[in-house]
């Protein structure tokens, strides 16, 4: 029992008294300035994006750059969630042609439109007509600090004029 009286009277038993005290006085302060857990966040939304139609206007060539180049309407459905920001649209046109080659047309729109009609020149030699496409629509987008692109194809075949057939 003399050591238990010696060890409460001695220099040690107070310090470890003093810090006991200070460490439950801080610990209330502790849990407030704890930050609040992060808000879960919600859960993404899906951006719809979807090519509608495809229609090739041979009758309409214009010149571009010296060459032949036949217009193609790329229509084209975008919704985008809430918080979600369409930046642009790369669209990739490359079709095999009557006389057996292959032609690549690529526009980059920013008319950004949910229901909107575009054009992408194809450059064609005269005489000849795509016949079979593949078309390729790249979306870049930004959700917060991330930048996302997301892609939709469609494949078809455009009508040929009969005089082209027949070649």
């Amino acid at each position: 029992m003399i050591r238990k009286l010696m060890f409460r009277h001695s220099s040690q038993f107070k310090f470890s008294a003093l810090l006991l005290a200070l460490t439950l006085l801080a610990l209330p302060s502790f849990a407030q300035r704890r930050e609040p857990a992060p808000a879960a966040k919600p859960a993404a939304k899906k951006i719809i994006f979807q090519i509608m139609e495809v229609k090739k206007k041979d009758a309409e060539p214009q010149q571009v750059n010296g060459q032949r180049a036949v217009p193609v309407d790329v229509r084209r459905l975008v919704k985008v969630p809430t918080g979600t920001k369409l930046l642009e649209i790369k669209a990739v046109l490359e079709t095999r042609n009557t006389d057996g080659r292959t032609s690549r047309g690529e526009a980059v729109w920013t008319a950004l439109a949910e229901d909107f009609t575009s054009i992408v020149m194809l450059p064609m030699e005269e005489g000849v007509f795509a016949k079979d496409f593949t078309l390729t629509l790249i979306a870049k987008t930004r959700i917060l600090d991330r930048f996302l692109d997301e892609r939709v194809t469609k494949s078809g075949t455009f009508p040929v004029p009969a005089l082209a057939e027949k070649k």
